[in-house]
């Protein structure tokens, strides 16, 4: 007894000592301390109702009413990875309850800031000159805050109108503990969605890397510019400011996207709610209720042959803005029609509600431009990542909401390169094949041989179900799969074996796109706004690496773009991240 008395005690004081004195134990134990209790109180749920189903839907609706603000309240308490990955769900309202899509939300652009005493003295001590000397103003107000970092708006003393990227002092000491628990989280809750966290958790290493983000800022700068310099700005690096921890670049003025659209949105009356999301899909795509691959073909296929051969006789954009302008002439006649009824309503020359009515069909008419102009302005942001995806073969992973600004002059401004990816040849072509298929609404066989030259793989190596998560991907997006019993039904069919690494993050990129556009109310196929660039690829094979004269630096890839994915080719911050990851993947043995 006194022995295992004494092991005891020795045990608690080892364990008090970690506590008091490993910051990541610290904070493994408070993130459970917090996340715990709502783990495990969906998890007596899920088991409790597991045979009422209605039941089961009744309690997660209250759960979910309880816990979003809960969630979002540790995760501004505890900040580093949980922000990133709260960041990823806002943007997600097909799959991700509305709730903590509402809760979430803030965390694109609203995320407690670090004292501007210590970042100044970070910049101070980073560039090894007063702050004084390096700019005419410093704003101590961040006007941005996010998981590693934080913004601040400055002046140079030439004028130049600048931002300040500092990396935050405790980003990579607190990323193991966050990587561990949400691990551990997602095994929990998603099991199937392991292997996009892995990638997920890959990619954030890469933004503790500024030297890496800074080379892959200026090169994007450099071939964006000349090809969508009337559509999109990219800022330019200020190479005099920059160092390790911090990073310069010009300043880009403008909102977020999603904040800038949606306020139109709701100004016109659309209803932002998942409920109203779910009616918005059912309304716009008469057939998505029909079983996804159940036919052996997709659901829209006949609507799909459509659409291409219309858009190949006039052309998708000749189409697109006839459609955009011929909504913004009814929204201006109806508009004028509301005023002439309220004034002779206001005259009683007609009844008030002859008036009602048509300031009601003026208010719908001024929604229908608003999502108009929202499904513009995300066609050119597709439009960009076809260019940088099947064109150069070097893409940003991380478009969420917060990382698009509306400019005052209309453009988008992209911002936020720390997770950038190069994709080889061979991978860019089996993408390729299989958004075409996708696009032409080919039959399971053709989309499945496609999908599965990619690497993919199943475990009963089902067509119907490898076309079906092919669609899923990127296909518009399927009211039905909304719902967690369809989901459920597909994935009870055969199971993922194997996901290619470097189409997780392809994957990544077009659900954040996606995600971003249903909160705009506009559904986008990827493969059908692709197709064309993915042909063009098919019929030239062009050689990657080098757009408008320029080339990807050694900091970025590390060799040619065209390479075989090696580790060369995605180069990690240095040995202690590289260290963190693998010590990670040890959850999984």
């Amino acid at each position: 007894p006194r022995v295992g008395a004494a092991a005891a005690g020795g045990v608690a004081a080892a364990a008090a000592a970690a506590y008091y004195f490993d910051p990541s134990v610290r904070r493994a134990v408070t993130f459970w301390a917090r996340v715990g209790p709502i783990a495990g109180h969906y998890l007596y749920a899920q088991r409790r109702y597991a045979s009422d189903p209605a039941r089961q839907r009744a309690e997660y609706e209250r759960l979910h009413g309880v816990y979003a603000p809960a969630s979002l309240a540790v995760v501004l308490e505890l900040r580093g990875l949980l922000v990133k990955f709260g960041q990823q769900l806002s943007s997600r309202p097909e799959l991700v309850p509305h709730e903590y899509v509402r809760a979430f939300r803030s965390l694109q652009s609203e995320v407690p800031a670090e004292p501007a005493a210590a970042i100044v003295a970070l910049v101070e001590s980073e560039l090894r000159r007063p702050i004084g000397e390096l700019f005419a103003r410093f704003d101590e107000q961040p006007c941005g805050a996010a998981s590693i970092a934080q913004a601040h708006r400055a002046r140079t003393p030439d004028g130049r109108e600048v931002v300040v990227k500092v990396q935050l002092p405790h980003a990579a000491a607190h990323f193991a503990a966050d990587l561990r628990g949400l691990r551990a989280l997602v095994w929990l809750s998603q099991p199937e969605a392991m292997p996009l966290f892995d990638e997920f958790a890959r990619q954030y290493v890469t933004e503790l890397d500024f030297a890496r983000e800074r080379a892959s800022l200026a090169a994007m700068h450099a071939a964006l510019t000349p090809r969508f310099s009337s559509t999109v700005a990219v800022p330019a690096v200020d190479d005099e400011r920059c160092s390790a921890r911090i990073l310069t670049m010009s300043f880009l003025p403008g909102e977020p996207l999603e904040r800038s659209v949606r306020a139109a949105l709701e100004a016109a009356g659309v209803d932002a709610s998942r409920a109203g999301l779910r009616k918005f899909l059912e309304a716009t795509d008469p057939a998505a209720d029909a079983p996804v691959g159940a036919s052996g073909r997709a659901p829209l296929a006949r609507e799909s042959r459509a659409r291409a051969a219309l858009e190949r006789l006039v052309g998708m954009d000749a189409l697109l803005w006839a459609y955009d302008l011929a909504l913004r002439a009814r929204a201006l006649a109806l508009g004028v029609l509301a005023a002439c009824a309220r004034a002779a309503a206001q005259l009683e020359v007609i009844p008030a509600a002859r008036a009602r009515d048509a300031a009601l069909a003026s208010a719908r008419a001024a929604s229908a431009v608003s999502v108009s102009r929202a499904s513009a302005l995300m066609r050119s942001l597709f439009d960009v990542y076809a260019f940088e995806i099947f064109e150069w073969g070097f893409f940003n992973s991380d478009p969420h909401p917060g990382n698009v600004l509306v400019l005052p002059d209309g453009r988008l401004g992209l911002i936020d390169y720390g997770q950038c990816k190069t994709l080889p040849l061979d991978v860019r072509l089996a993408l390729a094949e299989v958004i075409v298929a996708v696009a032409d609404g080919a039959a399971d066989a053709r989309v499945a041989a496609a999908f599965r030259r990619t690497g993919f793989r199943s475990e009963k190596d089902s067509d119907a179900f490898i076309a079906a998560i092919a669609r899923i991907m990127l296909s518009r997006v399927d009211p039905a799969l909304m719902r967690g019993k369809t989901r459920k039904a597909l994935f009870a069919s055969d199971r993922v074996a194997h996901f290619p690494p470097d189409l997780t993050s392809v994957w990544r990129a077009v659900a954040l796109l996606r995600g971003s556009a249903l909160s705009l109310r506009c559904n986008i196929s990827p493969a059908e706004r692709w197709r064309a660039h993915a042909s063009a690829l098919l019929a030239s094979h062009a050689r990657p690496g080098r757009v408008h004269g320029v080339e990807l630096p050694s900091a970025v890839v590390g060799g040619d773009m065209a390479g075989d994915g090696s580790a060369d080719e995605h180069p990690r911050p240095g040995a202690g991240a590289a260290g963190v990851l693998d010590g990670s993947r040890r959850l999984d043995r």
